[in-house]
């Protein structure tokens, strides 16, 4: 048995299999998620009830002539996934997509066995609420952890009406990109 397969096999029960989902928003604009630092990234994203998660993300060195600058691959690879799921920023049916989130778990153990598995999801008309989700952990940037800021950012997140809306958002992705499979199917594949 490959190391994937017997690790989700000891790891999830096949009958109540129910990973979470934690939601990525993008910027807007340039399609990318918040990352705090570059070399030993961060990826910030909020999960049920307004939890703030972090996620461990790789950063590259990579050279350009005598140029050297910082790049993250998972940057790279959400935008691969947009242009393949939505080409020319349409979706199955034609309809100009205006705005992306990214949707995201990780398995393991940084260091060791561990992958992070993801998946876009593209809405028609734009979320006010997804740019100032955005917008508000973006702002998390330079913060620690438990300061004044950063305890504001979670108060507000888990406040009421906005856990809501996020655990809401968190059960129709859950059920529209058939999450548990989807989780399932990437971790067989390693």
């Amino acid at each position: 048995m490959e190391k994937g397969a017997e690790y989700m096999k000891h790891q999830h029960p096949e009958a109540d299999f129910d990973p979470s989902l934690h939601i990525i928003p993008l910027d807007p604009h340039s399609k990318t998620p918040v990352i705090l630092g570059a070399l030993d990234a961060t990826l910030v994203a909020v999960t049920a009830d307004g939890r703030i998660s972090f996620f461990p993300v790789e950063g590259q060195t990579v050279f350009f002539g005598l140029q050297r600058a910082q790049t993250i691959p998972l940057i790279t690879a959400i935008q691969d996934r947009i242009k393949q799921r939505f080409p020319k920023n349409k979706d199955i049916y034609g309809n100009k997509v205006s705005q992306y989130l990214a949707v995201g778990v990780m398995y393991g153990q940084p260091g060791s066995y561990a992958k992070f598995i993801f998946e876009i999801w593209g809405v028609c008309k734009p979320f006010k609420e997804l740019e100032h989700l955005y917008s508000t952990l973006h702002s998390l940037g330079g913060t620690t952890v438990g300061d004044d800021h950063y305890t504001a950012v979670q108060k507000y997140l888990s406040s009421e009406p906005v856990s809501r809306w996020i655990n809401e958002l968190i059960r129709f992705l859950k059920e529209q990109l058939d999450w548990s499979n989807y989780v399932r199917q990437s971790l067989e594949l390693q």
